[in-house]
């Protein structure tokens, strides 16, 4: 058999999985040396792109383009112009659900190495990889939430995966003040993994604000509700230290900041596919 899509079930695991600009700028490396190695080829290239163009746009509930030459067999330039373009693209404008399934389908058909492509995921904290299961179908493996690395052992900064669970877990206990505070620190990884640079990984939300406001899509105004949370976190009691006062966080309060939290991802994630 071969890759038929992700389940219900394992495209509601990955709803809240980011996948950064430099993992999809790795992806994206991997797949011109695979075109390049066409080069020897009379119109291999735009062929290769073709194909992995059209296998791109099937999984977006899009129509394959039909690449068509004359009997001479050649192609304009308009029509290399517009492959080198869209081959460009091809990592980038899929949402997560998107690209998880276009990267299995790659694999799958032999334009990826699936070494490779858990190299990169692995590399930039993906809580996803891929296998192949004893019939030749490719599979996805996506890890279970307590055994994502955490911020203090091999990366940079923990899945939001990781962080909505833990959020959600505080809901349901109860705790509010960890609400707040975790629902900070998912805007502070928000922030580093659009931003996409090494630079800014040990800095606070409140270092990065600037730069965020530049590269972000989200409007000021969610971007300047963001920084209030991380600015309450630090006042909130419990929140952010340790403090002899109660905190003043209520569960209506909790749950408004879970849900608007996950939406900010979102929306943040699909702007920043939609600008491409």
């Amino acid at each position: 058999m071969c890759f038929m899509g992700l389940n219900k079930k394992e495209k509601n695991q990955l709803e809240y999985e980011v996948i950064s600009n430099n993992a999809r700028l790795k992806l994206t490396r991997l797949i011109r040396c695979y075109v390049s190695s066409a080069s020897e080829i009379l119109n291999g290239i735009i062929i290769k792109q073709n194909s992995i163009i059209n296998i791109a746009r099937k999984v977006r509930g899009l129509g394959p383009y039909v690449l068509d030459s004359g009997d001479d067999q050649y192609y304009f330039p308009e029509e290399n112009a517009w492959h080198n373009g869209e081959f460009e693209l091809v990592m980038y404008k899929p949402n997560t659900i998107e690209l998880v399934e276009t990267l299995a389908d790659l694999i799958q058909n032999d334009f990826l190495e699936k070494s490779l492509v858990n190299e990169i995921l692995s590399g930039e904290n993906c809580s996803f990889s891929f296998q192949f299961n004893n019939k030749g179908t490719v599979e996805i493996n996506i890890t279970p939430i307590d055994s994502i690395d955490d911020i203090e052992n091999d990366h940079d900064h923990p899945n939001i995966r990781q962080l909505v669970d833990r959020m959600e877990n505080a809901l349901s206990n109860e705790d509010y003040p960890n609400v707040l505070h975790t629902s900070s620190n998912i805007f502070e990884t928000l922030g580093k993994i659009v931003l996409g640079s090494p630079r800014f990984e040990n800095k606070t939300f409140a270092k990065i604000l600037d730069e965020y406001k530049e590269r972000s899509n989200l409007p000021d105004e969610i971007i300047e509700y963001m920084s209030s949370i991380y600015i309450k976190r630090g006042k909130e009691p419990l929140a952010g230290h340790g403090s002899t006062k109660e905190s003043k966080l209520n569960r209506k309060d909790a749950i408004i900041l879970v849900e608007l939290t996950k939406t900010i991802v979102k929306i943040e994630d699909q702007l920043g596919r939609s600008q491409k």
